[in-house]
């Protein structure tokens, strides 16, 4: 669901908030503080309540949670003094009180620069999806994987080495395609976006992760995002026995063969596999 507010929209399919169609910098934990107050702005939200759902029961100060207010209301023109957006019930809570129209489609405005880099990031995003297929051959090595083993994976938001407003967004949005393609398949089983969400542009150690999320394998990675190429690294780690059994160093996208070579890789790593594919699997390939 996508919200407008004023001149505001917010894009929570890309994880954008659009100031008159041109993107603003927020952080992801603003954003996402942002959207329950949004979500849940026909009543007062507990401080509480924000910790529980934001933070997932983690120890903090009320002080994070005050300047996140302050941010969310900073890059929305608002402050605590005229509340014309988010409203502070003193002692209990908060209040998203702004008048909300939902909306299906973003502001149409003509920035080349962004649609360039958007287009780049689907080639890119075509091309890891089928080198990502080669996580089945790592994870059936040796033959078919017994009945009671089916293998859990976690693919984390990948980290913008060099942060821009106008590409944080990739590395979750990156990380929820390739979650939703391999959530198809039967015999492997993908931990859903919901769960990784608030790792994105969050430190985090890999293992550590894993172990919580309790799979078998974890997909991570960063890229670069400079002079409209994108330039993605990827590892694959056992969370079980802390090796690396994959890696993707230093792709760069280009528009000469990716089509061609994503087509290659994808069929040969379908014909390679040891696990039975059912009919509308194999389409997917």
């Amino acid at each position: 669901m996508n919200y407008q507010f004023g001149a505001f929209f917010l894009d929570t399919i890309n994880f954008r908030l659009l100031n008159v169609g041109k993107a603003v910098a927020i952080e992801p934990q603003v954003f996402d503080l942002l959207i329950y107050l949004i979500e849940h702005r026909e009543r007062l939200v507990s401080r509480q309540e924000i910790f529980n759902n934001i933070w997932a029961g983690r120890e903090v100060c009320d002080t994070s949670l005050s300047n996140n207010i302050k941010s969310a209301r900073k890059v929305l023109g608002d402050d605590g003094r005229s509340q014309q957006v988010i409203k502070t019930i003193h002692g209990r809570g908060y209040q998203f009180i702004a008048e909300i129209q939902t909306a299906t489609q973003v502001f149409h405005h003509d920035n080349q620069p962004e649609r360039k880099f958007k287009l780049r990031y689907q080639i890119a995003l075509s091309f890891l999806m089928a080198l990502l297929v080669l996580i089945f051959i790592i994870l059936n090595v040796g033959g078919k994987a017994p009945n009671d083993f089916r293998p859990s994976l976690a693919v984390l938001p990948l980290t913008n080495i060099i942060p821009a407003a106008n590409s944080d967004y990739f590395g979750f949005a990156l990380a929820d395609q390739i979650i939703g393609d391999f959530a198809y398949l039967k015999n492997l089983t993908v931990r859903p976006s919901s769960s990784i969400r608030h790792y994105a542009g969050q430190v985090y150690n890999v293992i550590s992760v894993g172990k919580d999320l309790n799979v078998d394998y974890v997909l991570s990675g960063n890229y670069i995002h400079q002079d409209q190429k994108i330039r993605v690294n990827l590892e694959l780690i056992d969370v079980r026995t802390n090796t690396l059994l994959w890696r993707l160093n230093q792709f760069e996208v280009t528009f000469s063969n990716t089509f061609k070579l994503q087509d290659i890789v994808a069929k040969e790593v379908v014909n390679s596999l040891k696990i039975e594919f059912s009919e509308q699997e194999l389409k997917l390939f």
